[in-house]
């Protein structure tokens, strides 16, 4: 029932912000995972943004060196994203939306999750949601 409720209110939600609110409303956020889970949910996105790249077969030290740098970056209020969020971010890095994109390094996952993070539909979504 509660998924019901859920679906219900976000097909209310304006369609430009309903896929910012569903990547939110009942998804916990980074920062409430276990490690383990945060720890195989950056080295998955590492491992699609290469591959998305073409880039296969990569070093095991070079992926667990990145996952290791996306983590680092998630401890503070990024944390507050969810994992569907964060694959948001990056894809519209890699699309150029928060500037050229130049690789994967601390840098631009700052520049994939600030971006998102403060994006005004994000906060606009929720009020959407919960009015």
């Amino acid at each position: 029932m509660n998924q019901l409720t859920k679906t219900n209110k976000l097909d209310l939600i304006p369609l430009g912000l309903r896929s910012f609110a569903s990547a939110r409303v009942g998804i916990p956020p980074y920062k409430n995972l276990s490690d383990r889970d945060k720890t195989s949910s950056c080295y998955d996105l590492i491992t699609k943004v290469h591959a998305s790249h073409g880039h296969q077969g990569n070093d095991p030290k070079v992926l667990a060196f990145q996952t290791q740098e996306l983590k680092d970056c998630l401890k503070d209020k990024y944390g507050e994203l969810t994992i569907p969020e964060i694959q948001t971010a990056f894809e519209m890095l890699i699309a150029g939306e928060f500037g050229a994109y130049m690789g994967l390094y601390k840098k631009s996952y700052y520049q994939a999750l600030k971006g998102y993070y403060e994006k005004p539909q994000r906060a606009e979504s929720m009020k959407q949601y919960l009015a």
